[in-house]
């Protein structure tokens, strides 16, 4: 929470691997600010869907279609989005 992503835009989302973090649509309403984006660490891929789930989430792992996926996360920077989110 509250950090800046770098997302790289996938292009092959058949080489999504287990431990990636991605960015993808979500269907909840309670994800990034009604923009309808979430970020979760990759446990399980098949030819159509995967398995995510947050690091720091007591929720169960959510089933995702590759579809969904937006991109890759590249790199993080802690807490800066805490002060991006003070000019919004």
């Amino acid at each position: 929470k509250n950090d800046l992503v770098i997302v790289a835009g996938m292009i092959n989302k058949h080489k999504i691997l287990p431990n990636d973090i991605i960015v993808y649509k979500s269907d909840s309403i309670l994800d990034s600010a009604a923009l309808g984006l979430s970020v979760n660490r990759v446990r399980r891929t098949d030819e159509k869907k995967v398995i995510v789930k947050g690091d720091a989430s007591f929720a169960k792992t959510e089933e995702i279609d590759l579809k969904q996926v937006i991109g890759k996360v590249n790199s993080r920077l802690p807490l800066v989005g805490r002060i991006v989110g003070i000019f919004k």
